[in-house]
């Protein structure tokens, strides 16, 4: 089962300088000189309930991913190429670009919260605007934290924003924005860049550089078939991978050997050195579902 998050209302068009009140200056992205790869994922979150798209931020521009479909071994969101990437200014404006996190409100269907360093946007899809923002303080009077590093749903009556080693919460039963405890964030483990909501209705995603993994909302625990799994393989979406043609021969050789364990093992880690060099030569497709 996926989550149904929004109404099915087109993202892929609209005005604005997409420069919001946020944290500086956004310099306009030129909308004829899309990016030829991502450097990484910022943020993402599932959209619609039919026909159920993901939505990637990255830098200045989105990306939208195709729904699941079974019927054709297409277990995971795929990156949809023939609506390219997107400037953030004309599918979201009034969001900043290179945003921190993103995650949909639990309270309306049609908003989502973004984040970029102490400063909160609440964007509306319906309007097609930012309706309030902020500061972290506004949320968190008493202890807030200094920017939100990932944004996710827990459950369906609960959001977690994490910073440090500390989770803040949203409780909508109780209207509460909760300070964190410490060691709350049990994500801490991951040396995220990045912390998605869960497309899935008991998972999130960590991007981290080329590869995802796939984790419990409720306690981190990790699933193992999708453990440390390249990008650019199983989602589609063209990560940049510009350090694979510098490799010496003898790194080379190094990272073909560990190639060869991480299609053996799937819950193997490689080195640094061999991320991008697996990442661009993994061509396994997965074969497990999520429930």
């Amino acid at each position: 089962p996926i989550w149904t998050i929004f109404r099915s209302i087109p993202l892929d068009g609209g005005d604005g300088d997409g420069d919001g009140d946020g944290p500086g200056p956004t310099e306009e992205a030129d909308i004829n000189n899309p990016p030829r790869c991502l450097e990484k994922i910022d943020a993402a979150f599932r959209y619609d309930k039919n026909p159920g798209y993901v939505y990637v931020f990255s830098g200045q521009w989105y990306y939208r991913l195709k729904p699941y479909d079974y019927e054709n071994n297409n277990k995971l969101p795929w990156y949809d190429s023939e609506a390219g990437p997107k400037r953030i200014q004309d599918g979201f404006p009034g969001l900043p670009s290179n945003l921190d996190a993103v995650v949909e409100n639990i309270n309306n269907a049609n908003q989502l919260y973004a984040f970029k360093g102490d400063k909160y946007f609440l964007f509306d899809t319906q309007a097609k605007s930012v309706v309030e923002q902020g500061t972290l303080a506004d949320l968190w009077p008493s202890d807030p934290p200094s920017k939100i590093e990932g944004a996710f749903r827990r459950s369906n009556s609960e959001m977690g924003f994490l910073s440090g080693d500390k989770m803040w919460k949203y409780k909508s039963n109780s209207d509460e924005w909760a300070v964190a405890e410490p060691n709350s964030n049990y994500f801490a483990s991951y040396p995220y860049q990045s912390i998605s909501l869960g497309f899935y209705n008991r998972w999130t995603w960590i991007f981290q550089g080329n590869w995802y993994s796939v984790v419990r909302n409720y306690d981190g625990k990790v699933s193992a078939p999708y453990t440390y799994r390249p990008i650019i393989n199983d989602i589609g979406l063209p990560m940049c991978s510009e350090g694979v043609g510098s490799l010496t021969t003898e790194t080379k050789k190094k990272c073909k050997k560990e190639l060869k364990k991480y299609k053996k093992k799937r819950s193997y880690k490689p080195s640094p050195e061999c991320l991008e060099f697996i990442a661009e030569n993994y061509s396994d497709s997965i074969d497990v579902e999520l429930d």
